[in-house]
């Protein structure tokens, strides 16, 4: 499977449907974390100071 790293929502999709758990999901510096809500979906987590 190739990655896009400019199409990546870091969402880690693609590591759970991974046949052979060849793929892990690292954090990225310059991106925004993800995080899932209770229906499934991922969606932007913001720190609220």
């Amino acid at each position: 499977m190739r990655i896009h790293e400019d199409r990546c929502w870091n969402c880690g999709i693609c590591v759970k449907i991974c046949p052979t758990g060849a793929m892990e999901l690292r954090a990225l510096p310059h991106r925004e974390r993800l995080i899932w809500n209770n229906r499934g979906t991922a969606e932007p987590f913001m720190k609220s100071i």
